[in-house]
């Protein structure tokens, strides 16, 4: 499974807060598999061969994180 957030981090105890009031849920998410990044980036990017090469550094960089390769991608734009 992917990295936790530390419980003594402040994101955890904002979380651990807002949680039992209803402000926040916590949503778990599998690193993407390598032609998923492909399929994720394809979708924001339409030259080929920007797709491959970016999807294969951002797939390395960020271990398939979902959540930071979006924030890359939307950063692009």
């Amino acid at each position: 499974m992917g990295k936790q957030v530390g419980e003594e981090s402040a994101l955890q105890r904002l979380i651990t807060g807002a949680t039992p009031r209803g402000e926040a849920s916590t949503l778990s998410l599998e690193p993407l598999s390598r032609d998923a990044c492909d399929e994720l980036v394809r979708s924001v990017v339409h030259h080929e061969r920007t797709v491959h090469s970016l999807s294969s550094l951002l797939h390395q960089r960020t271990d398939g994180n979902p959540l930071i390769i979006l924030e890359v991608l939307a950063h692009l734009r």
